[in-house]
């Protein structure tokens, strides 16, 4: 009878053999588990740091929206004697107005430095919109330097967006493609930047773009023409009466070249940003691929013949803004939803401030009024009036604020901002 020495020496070679195996998967297995997080936590860090730079992008163009807005009404002048219109349509004021005692004509250094600023404000919101691109490059860079393919969508640089103009000026088309990429686009109610008039007559001096002369017959029948029936018959007779009114202001002497529109200094045909239609799809998709390759092998692949499968990581995130207004039924978007021309207003106090020269202005004006013959003191009286009942409206106004305007809207948002978050890669 033969020995049994060593008969069990097959079965722990078995078994080791099996154990070995069973070790290297479970180290493969954690090993894709573990590789699995990472890309998905580096999916979502990359999706959510975007994002936040996208939004903190936002609330930048936002701030310059606001003090766009801000220059250009510290800078509003209205129909005559100052008073604000709120709107770009004509922008020359206090303290851009050219204060020059004696010169007695159209001066235009305060409000070219005016444009100037509003100009700079302009070029960083352009600026800062396309730096947003070179973080998104500098991400995908810094995922690729770690063996991933970046997928990006909706693609910040899309091929449909490219045209022949962009050929001819490149950085008006990658402008042009950020501001699809961020949803805005410019106001195309444009700036209308006026000089100033210097006037002097004797110790009083003022500045001013558009006067009293003609303008008082414009009140007459806006004012007039809202009168059930009498409005009516006025525009029936409206050129008899238009010629009537020159003949009464030339028997008076009055001099209506005296008080036409300043010259216009320039114009911009574009002012702040507001939303465009794509404003609210702000969701932006992240997916992750790692190859298998010869840099990333399991344990006894060659032995084994296996291979680790590509891996995917999914994520997206967006940005979002929770401010809610009830008053202006907002919901602090920040920028205006439509064009427009108005500005929006300052605080109460602001605007008290900016409207105290019209006071000195109304005394000024009064006194030249009354000097008129017979319907002098009576034009000073309706002036007068009219101009108080401005102000009020203005004070009004500034309590109440513009909805929809660049200036408001900020303000009704600037509290929260723009923030980002994670959020479902797909929804059905």
């Amino acid at each position: 009878m033969k020995g049994n020495k060593g008969q069990t020496l097959y079965y722990f070679l078995v078994f080791t053999l099996i154990l070995v195996i069973s070790w290297a998967m479970m180290l493969n297995i954690a090993k894709l588990i573990r590789d699995r997080m990472i890309m998905q936590n580096l999916a979502d860090n990359t999706a959510l740091s975007i994002s936040t730079h996208k939004a903190r992008t936002m609330n930048f163009v936002g701030a310059c929206n606001y003090l766009i807005g801000f220059f250009l009404r510290m800078g509003t002048r209205g129909e005559f004697v100052q008073m604000s219109t709120y709107g770009t349509d004509m922008v020359a004021s206090f303290p851009f107005g050219d204060w020059q005692q004696g010169s007695n004509s159209a001066l235009s250094s305060g409000v070219s430095g005016l444009k100037d600023v509003v100009d700079f404000l302009q070029k960083a919101q352009e600026v800062a919109m396309v730096a947003h691109f070179a973080y998104i490059v500098i991400s995908c860079k810094d995922i690729i330097s770690k063996g991933y393919i970046p997928v990006i969508m909706p693609l910040p640089i899309s091929i449909k967006d490219f045209n022949m103009d962009m050929i001819s000026n490149p950085s008006a088309g990658v402008i042009e493609m950020a501001e699809k990429h961020f949803g805005l686009k410019r106001n195309m109610k444009g700036i209308t930047y006026k000089k100033t008039e210097n006037v002097t007559a004797g110790p009083v001096h003022y500045v001013y773009t558009k006067m009293l002369g003609l303008e008082l017959k414009n009140i007459f029948f806006e004012q007039v023409s809202n009168i059930p029936g009498i409005g009516s018959i006025l525009g029936l007779f409206g050129d008899s009466i238009d010629e009537l009114w020159d003949k009464v202001m030339e028997a008076f002497g009055i001099d209506a070249s005296d008080y036409t529109d300043a010259p216009t200094y320039a114009k911009k045909e574009y002012s702040w940003y507001i939303m465009a239609d794509n404003f609210k799809d702000q969701k932006m998709q992240i997916a992750l691929i790692k190859r298998s390759n010869d840099n990333n092998k399991p344990l006894f692949s060659k032995w084994l013949e296996i291979s680790y499968p590509d891996m995917f990581a999914f994520s997206a995130s967006a940005i979002y803004n929770t401010k809610n207004n009830d008053k202006f039924k907002t919901t602090g978007i920040m920028f205006p939803e439509k064009e427009s021309e108005l500005l929006g207003t300052l605080s109460p106090a602001a605007e008290v401030l900016l409207v105290l020269p019209t006071g000195i202005q109304t005394v000024i004006l009064d006194a030249q009024l009354s000097d008129i013959p017979v319907i002098g003191w009576i034009a000073a009286i309706v002036v007068s009036a009219y101009i108080a009942v401005s102000k009020v409206g203005m004070v009004k106004m500034s309590v109440d604020g513009i909805p929809d305007s660049p200036i408001n809207n900020y303000v009704d948002a600037k509290d929260s901002g723009w923030g980002a978050h994670l959020v479902p890669y797909r929804t059905e």
